[in-house]
């Protein structure tokens, strides 16, 4: 290749003459209408993108929410079983103590009829002759009619 070949080629050449070319030309219709397409195109792909940049904002914000409902029920749902295990437990108290309850009742019965048992009447009887008690006679016994009333009133002459 001469070198004479290569300028016109360059860039250089095309730009001064193009520079000093004075032209009317107009565009062509086919390079308009290719123009255009491509910008339609080129718009097309950047309204896609940017659809598709929306629908993975979209489900971003999806999986956050799913995952913040998550993490709130977890929690819920913890608590909830904490406060059962806390109900169950003082169930399990409260039966307990009931059982104690009843086991010092029974043990509070047992004594009673014990105490009474032990108690000697006829040693009961002796001491409270050799004090100077005796048998009531047949005008000392007051006999009462006692009504529906828990309790009665006696007023000694």
């Amino acid at each position: 290749m001469t070198a004479e070949k290569l300028f016109y080629e360059s860039e250089e050449y095309r730009g001064t003459y193009y520079d000093n070319f004075i032209s009317y030309d107009v565009p062509s219709v086919e390079s308009i209408d290719l123009y255009y397409d491509n910008l339609i195109e080129y718009n097309v792909r950047k309204k896609q993108r940017l659809d598709a940049h929306i629908g993975i904002m979209a489900a971003r914000k999806r999986i956050v929410r799913i995952v913040l409902i998550a993490v709130v029920m977890s929690v819920l749902f913890s608590i909830t079983i904490a406060l059962k295990s806390d109900i169950t437990s003082r169930e399990v108290s409260i039966m307990s103590l009931t059982a104690q309850v009843e086991s010092l009742s029974r043990e509070n019965t047992d004594r009673k009829k014990r105490l009474n048992d032990n108690t000697n009447i006829l040693s009961i009887k002796q001491k409270a002759l050799d004090l100077g008690m005796d048998y009531a006679g047949k005008d000392a016994v007051v006999y009462y009619s006692i009504g529906k009333d828990d309790y009665m009133r006696s007023y000694c002459n």
